[in-house]
């Protein structure tokens, strides 16, 4: 599968089968509405960050993230999303145990500050 790039440059990588994957988490993670999972190559800054989520960011828990991993994590979703329409989001909605529209961004708490 070819890469997507954004406009600022970050590549997206499909991942194919999470359930399967041997992901040791070295990269966000996107969850779209449309049921794909994307790793997200690009600098870890808030520009990245906006264009993963397509707006203005605002943090969420993620109560059931499970990464196998002693790590923190947080959400990133789109602040406007309901006001824009976002498409509804069932798995970012299971992972963070609450309503979720768009993208969900998941990184490592120590990469958002």
């Amino acid at each position: 599968m070819t890469p997507e790039f954004s406009p600022d440059g970050t590549e997206y990588v499909l991942i194919e089968n999470m359930a399967n994957e041997t992901f040791d988490f070295k990269r966000p993670v996107v969850y779209r509405p449309d049921g794909t999972v994307y790793a997200v190559n690009g600098k870890r800054n808030l520009e990245t960050y906006q264009a993963a989520v397509e707006g203005y960011i605002e943090p969420v828990r993620v109560p059931n993230f499970n990464a196998n991993s002693v790590d923190e994590f947080v959400g990133l979703v789109n602040e406007e999303g309901l006001l824009k329409g976002l498409p509804y989001n069932a798995t970012a909605s299971l992972i963070c145990g609450q309503p979720i529209v768009g993208n969900l961004l998941i990184l490592k708490e120590e990469w958002f500050d």
